[in-house]
């Protein structure tokens, strides 16, 4: 007989080996070893997972950190933080940057459970029409998309409230065009 011999894993107490786990939960060796791989964890921790019912997609291998008690996601974590999945990345590699040490997602979770705006800046505020506001605080009372006011500041290098401005311009200037061209189209047909 070659080979090595198989590797024995405890799982709830009892000897395993990766091809028993693997056909118990009804996946594949080499999936079994990557999902432990991807999250640093031994074969009782997928296994656990498996039980609980939250490794039930197939190709989930979203690595799990142990936050509070709890293996999680950075998904997860960012869904109950509020915030997005780069707002951690991009703190946890800017504190590796300045540290040497990446953070770990507990101390990300952490983070973000005691900072508003996410730990960065708060929004700039300008006065338009007499109010200070936001970009978005304008978009939401003009009726505008924040992501064009951004664009349209960008583009013609000004301010909050002469994109405001400019932009409900152009938008009485369409809707005009558009009232003309109903108008001419009715004469031709009538």
């Amino acid at each position: 007989m070659s080979g090595r011999p198989r590797q024995i894993h405890m799982i709830d107490g009892q000897p395993m080996t990766a091809n028993d786990i693997a056909a118990m939960m009804g996946m594949t060796v080499a999936n079994l070893r990557a999902r432990a791989s991807k999250m640093d964890c031994g074969f009782q921790t997928i296994v656990t997972l498996w039980r609980e019912g939250r490794l039930t997609r197939r190709g989930d291998l979203a690595p799990r950190h142990m936050v509070n008690g709890r293996w999680i996601t950075i998904q997860q974590a960012a869904d109950e933080r509020g915030i997005r999945t780069d707002s951690i990345n991009h703190w946890r590699w800017i504190t590796k940057k300045r540290t040497g040490r990446t953070p770990t997602l507990a101390e990300a979770y952490e983070h973000f459970g005691h900072n508003n705006h996410n730990g960065g800046r708060k929004p700039k505020r300008y006065n338009v029409n007499g109010k200070r506001m936001t970009v978005l605080d304008a978009a939401v009372a003009y009726g505008m998309v924040r992501t064009s006011i951004y664009n349209y500041m960008s583009k013609h290098k000004c301010g909050l409230a002469e994109a405001i401005r400019k932009m409900q311009e152009n938008k009485e200037t369409a809707a005009a065009w558009k009232i003309m061209a109903v108008l001419r189209e009715g004469e031709r047909n009538g």
